[in-house]
């Protein structure tokens, strides 16, 4: 277990709500990632927003019999249009509850099964017990689930991140893996044979590491276990950092998704649209005539054609950067009143310069050690005096502590002044 897990706290308030109802469901997912890192110097992993679970429903009349004991806890379902079906919440506290049956929902990934055979127990902080998939399950199941969803794009995907994390972060897994059953270590030894041959995954294990080069010298040894783990026996030798003067296609056609707590730094700035949008808005403002207008609307409509699902709700938002949307996503809750979702968009605008007009971003890549407390302190209490009075003190408590793992990615010294 990695100290400082960003997604610990996550972890903990999720069992305690749960209660009993944990000794029927396998933790699994991005949540449990910090749980299977035994490196005490692995940057910070991936922080996430919800907790994933596997049951053992034999039937549908079984998986609505545990939805049913979700509600009597407390739990409500999702009913958000882009929430899955397998979505709970309690608070900030998001449930993703998955059978391993896929009659049941219509989907499932095919390791769960074996992995909630042979699950494990872990022990939290606070002494809870949960039980946990295997470290090679894990990367099975992670595996699988690119398949579905990745799209072949290794740097978009959490999934690959996860993976890459952990083989960096434990260097147990070659052995693990060795020793898992026959049908797993053939399944895993075929996959990492195709990701250890292929060019551009091993560019996308440099951009999932902090961009420094001292971070960056964990890249051969990262693929090396990959080697091992394809069952061969191979010295990996590759430029750790690759030359700035250099030009490569998945660097520049590729990017990295929102939250991800290991991307490269970067400057935070609008994006394109944003700028496009907020011009089409001052000639509004500035032309009152019926041609005019006519003109405007038909660029707004073009501009709306070019957004994608996501783009449009950064603009129907309101923010001017990414960071902006990515704090907002995290300080979200069920049953918000519109002047609640107000009160949560003004935090999330407020937040980066409020730190910095405060300095304690400044000071805090200057002494790191000595100032980690003070960055801590200033976003509790932004959120204390911004998040409407809905929120309690754990979940304000929880939702500083994720905004704390997003801002303090390794790398984004950078991103930040």
């Amino acid at each position: 277990m990695r100290p400082g897990d960003p997604n610990l706290d996550m972890l903990e308030l999720m069992a305690a709500k749960l209660g009993q109802l944990t000794e029927q469901l396998v933790f699994v997912g991005g949540s449990t990632t910090g749980l299977f890192i035994t490196d005490p110097l692995l940057p910070p992993v991936r922080v996430t927003r919800d907790v994933d679970v596997i049951t053992e429903a034999s039937s549908r009349q079984d998986y609505h019999q545990l939805e049913e004991s979700l509600r009597a806890l407390g739990f409500s379902p999702d009913m958000r249009p882009e929430a899955p079906i397998c979505r709970w919440q309690i608070g900030v506290l998001i449930l993703d509850l998955m059978p391993t049956d896929a009659a049941i929902l219509g989907f499932a990934n095919r390791w769960y099964p074996d992995a909630l055979t042979n699950a494990d127990t872990t022990r939290l902080p606070s002494g809870r017990v949960i039980r946990t998939l295997t470290p090679p399950h894990f990367l099975g199941t992670k595996l699988e689930a690119f398949h579905g969803r990745g799209n072949g794009d290794y740097w978009a995907s959490h999934d690959m991140e996860d993976i890459v994390c952990v083989i960096d972060g434990r260097a147990e897994i070659v052995a693990e893996v060795a020793a898992s059953n026959e049908a797993l270590r053939h399944y895993l030894h075929a996959e990492f044979a195709t990701l250890h041959a292929d060019p551009m995954f091993a560019e996308a294990v440099s951009g999932f590491l902090p961009g420094d080069a001292i971070s960056q010298t964990r890249a051969p040894r990262i693929l090396q276990r990959i080697a091992a783990l394809a069952g061969k026996n191979l010295t990996v030798a590759v430029n750790p950092k690759t030359p700035q003067n250099q030009n490569h296609e998945p660097r520049e056609t590729r990017t990295r998704p929102l939250g991800s707590c290991r991307q490269p730094a970067r400057q935070p700035e609008p994006r394109r649209f944003v700028r496009k949008y907020q011009r089409i808005i001052r000639d509004y403002n500035r032309e009152k005539d019926a041609a005019e207008i006519a003109r405007i609307f038909e660029q707004l409509m073009a501009l709306d054609k070019e957004l994608d699902a996501e783009e449009r709700r950064f603009v129907r938002e309101g923010f001017d950067n990414d960071e902006q949307l990515a704090i907002f996503d995290l300080l979200q809750k069920e049953n918000l009143k519109p002047g609640e979702m107000d009160r949560i968009r003004k935090a999330a605008r407020d937040l980066l310069p409020k730190l910095e007009q405060r300095r304690v971003l400044a000071d805090y890549w200057q002494e790191r050690a000595a100032s980690r407390a003070q960055v801590e302190t200033a976003i509790l209490d932004h959120l204390y005096e911004e998040l409407p009075e809905t929120f309690d003190e754990n979940e304000v408590r929880l939702l500083s502590a994720r905004v704390l793992g997003l801002l303090m990615r390794p790398g984004d010294e950078r991103r930040l002044h």
